[in-house]
């Protein structure tokens, strides 16, 4: 496709962008209906904007999942304080400190609510002795070396004021996967004098510890060659009465074989641990995400959305079961956004229409797992504003494949395998409408028709390839009536797809061929009244990229997406709100021309700067050739990756073991088709384990590859062997 092209691109890409270029779509209503998910691991954090001051009119309903707001003293500290400098993590706004070794890595910023989510509750504070240790943590790695603690607002049953009874009751029903090495005992804290108003004695208070095997942050893969001690403490109101639906959850982690070793330094850190009274308003990720309370069926729920901090709230199931959630802004300009993480730390949710003014839905979520579900509340730009939410639980589905949509509405659903789906709507002769289907899936090859009040069909697309929107543009309603549109999938696939409808059919006004892209080198250019511009870069595999796109003009909100050679969408950036910069950085994973796309949400006009930045790593090395039963030998340096190859015949049945010489090295193993797809990434051992592929049964002839690597990038040495079973 050439560059004359792309005016027709960029109507369908806009179109579907979050407003679509010239405002053709101003509000909806999203509803979500979907079935049953699989279980994942939960994704490693990302970033998001700075913490911004609560307003004054902040003041959230239905808080009971947590207590109250935390007060300037501690209710519990310790009698005794190590006489060397240490750093303190944590302070009132999460609800509980520690001090730990300067040469400690404060994680507790890069874990966000998916990834804190456990089945004790959600991690506000994150430590780790080492920056490996660290990122082994942030990417789901077991640890054969090193030590970690965290801390967790808990909801533990029973709400007791007893710690021994509650901490006794989580021992009972941790499972198969976990032993006790010492039983749950008693605990006394207390608070210094200094930090009570003079003359008051030191207050002594009670909690409970517990030695087990394995890890129950949910932050590793199973954890289960870890010594893990707790210390649970009910927080207090002021006055010394329990709270008695939340506590705090202190967890010291190591390798059982490494246990010794670390000990004494925890029972160190143990003595610095501070707990506040804390409840609505619990900051986690740096602030950027306030866990307000409990959602009580049928009760709506309201609050205040802070600036650049999202909410977090939380209800239970039973499961399995269905949910439907309404989220609705209280003012105008409050673009909102809705996250479901279920028990496990999975996300099985994310509605954003992408709409000002809009209610978000989400209709029939399946819920699969019993327990505690959590629902990220955000504002695309982040903004602040205020919001309701409200919570139906069920046993059944609602939506039967047929149903109603209204203008400004969009609606996010689950098409089955040969399934239909048809939505009415009331048209008015001679109004325009425009309507996007947008599938959430790149397999799915959507239909999308049309028909008029009498039967008639007026519209059919399938002009797009598996994963492309279909849009209807602008389309004038010729007679007053119900309107139907049809939604299917071609040869029946099915998948989740997003359709939405607006009044109006304003598209792109101006396309503009913006030039090309220099690394380096920085461009500025006026955009014009709803104008969309295409830069163009030519990019290798294994460029890592940074785009930067930052307003002259304060007034400008832009939006960028980046497109491969193949013309697929790869990322969106649009973050931040008026006169703030976008960014997108990546590795690019194939050769050709890659295309970015930059205008205005609002399509206001403006001068803004685009600076692209590139650097190459390196393609893995070819290491050689290997027969199968062979067994190579191999050393990488400082940051490489190498390819062997083999060749293969279809029905293969092969086992592939890669073995690291030296015992801190902790290797990859990737396998990859003729083609160079890769089919399959193995990084579940510890360091200086082997990493193991067995009965791979090979689909095609020709020349595979094994890429091996180094997780920490650091140098190292390997064995490498892939056998045939016999015919």
């Amino acid at each position: 496709m050439g560059k004359n092209d792309w005016s027709c691109l960029i109507l369908m890409l806009c179109l579907t962008a979050s407003v679509g270029c010239g405002q053709m779509i101003e509000d909806s209503t999203v509803l979500n209906i979907s079935e049953p998910l699989p279980s994942t691991k939960a994704a490693t954090a990302v970033a998001q904007a700075d913490t911004a001051t609560r307003v004054p009119q902040a003041n959230p309903t239905n808080s009971s999942y947590f207590p109250a707001l935390p007060t300037a003293e501690p209710t519990i500290s310790a009698t005794e304080i190590p006489d060397f400098n240490w750093q303190t993590i944590g302070d009132l706004s999460t609800g509980m400190k520690i001090d730990v070794p300067t040469d400690w890595v404060d994680l507790s910023g890069q874990i966000d609510v998916s990834t804190a989510t456990s089945r004790l509750g959600l991690a506000v504070l994150l430590m780790a002795d080492s920056e490996r240790t660290g990122s082994s943590l942030l990417a789901g790695k077991d640890l054969s070396e090193g030590a970690f603690a965290a801390g967790i607002i808990s909801n533990l049953e029973p709400h007791s004021a007893s710690s021994l009874r509650a901490l006794t009751q989580l021992v009972m029903g941790l499972g198969q996967e976990t032993a006790v090495i010492n039983p749950p005992e008693d605990v006394l804290l207390s608070l210094p004098p200094a930090s009570l108003t003079s003359p008051a004695p030191s207050i002594e208070f009670m909690g409970a510890t517990v030695d087990i095997t394995g890890d129950l942050t949910g932050l590793l893969d199973n954890g289960r060659n870890l010594h893990t001690r707790f210390l649970l403490f009910p927080f207090e109101e002021g006055d010394g009465a329990p709270i008695g639906e939340s506590q705090a959850v202190f967890i010291f982690s190591a390798p059982t074989d490494e246990w010794a070793r670390y000990a004494p330094l925890f029972a160190e850190m143990a003595k610095t641990i501070a707990i506040y009274p804390v409840g609505a308003g619990i900051s986690i990720h740096d602030g950027r995400a306030s866990v307000l309370g409990n959602l009580t069926e049928s009760v709506p729920a309201s609050s205040w959305l802070d600036k650049r901090v999202n909410n977090v709230w939380s209800f239970e199931s039973d499961g399995p079961g269905y949910g439907t959630l309404t989220l609705t802004p209280s003012g105008k300009g409050v673009d909102l956004s809705m996250k479901i993480i279920d028990p496990a730390g999975q996300t099985i949710a994310t509605v954003d229409s992408g709409y000002a003014d809009n209610t978000e839905i989400i209709v029939d979520l399946y819920l699969r797992e019993s327990g505690t579900y959590l629902v990220e509340v955000g504002e695309r730009f982040g903004n602040g504003g205020r919001y309701t939410l409200e919570l139906e639980l069920s046993d059944t589905p609602l939506f039967t494949g047929e149903g109603r949509i209204e203008l400004r509405q969009g609606i996010q659903i689950e098409l089955t395998e040969n399934a239909r789906h048809t939505w009415i709507f009331d048209g008015t002769a001679g109004h325009q409408v425009s309507i996007v289907l947008d599938p959430g899936e790149e397999l799915f090859d959507a239909i999308l028709e049309l028909y008029g009040p009498a039967g008639e069909r007026l519209v059919a697309l399938d002009e797009g390839f598996s994963g492309d929107a279909e849009v209807i543009a602008g389309f004038e309603l010729s007679v007053t009536g119900e309107y139907a549109i049809s939604v299917q999938s071609f040869a029946g696939k099915g998948g989740t797809y997003t359709l939405s409808l607006d009044e109006g059919g304003e598209s792109v006004r101006n396309f503009f061929d913006a030039g090309d892209l220099i690394s380096g080198e920085p461009k500025v250019i006026e955009l014009r009244d709803h104008e969309a511009q295409a830069w163009f870069f030519e990019g290798r595999v294994g460029d890592v990229i940074s785009i930067n796109v930052d307003p002259v003009d304060d007034t400008l909100d832009l939006d960028i997406w980046l497109l491969d050679p193949k013309l697929q969408r790869l990322a969106i950036a649009d973050a931040f709100a008026d006169g703030q910069p976008e960014s997108i950085d990546l590795e690019l994973s194939e050769d050709g021309q890659y295309v970015v796309l930059v205008r205005d949400f609002y399509g206001e006009p403006g001068k803004y700067q685009i600076l692209l930045n590139s650097t190459h790593v390196d393609p893995p090395d070819d290491a050689g050739q290997l027969a199968y039963g062979d067994t190579v030998t191999g050393t990488l340096s400082v940051g490489q990756s190498v390819i062997w190859y083999f060749s293969g015949e279809v029905d293969d049945v092969i086992d592939v073991i890669l073995q690291p010489i030296d015992g801190d090295n902790d290797v990859i193993l990737l396998l990859q088709d003729p083609q160079t797809n890769t089919l399959w990434e193995i990084d579940d051992a510890l360091a200086g384990s082997p990493e193991q592929l067995k009965r791979f049964k090979v689909p095609i002839e020709g020349r595979w590859r094994v890429v091996v690597k180094e997780f920490f990038g650091e140098s190292g040495s390997y064995t490498l062997t892939v056998t045939r079973a016999p015919r």
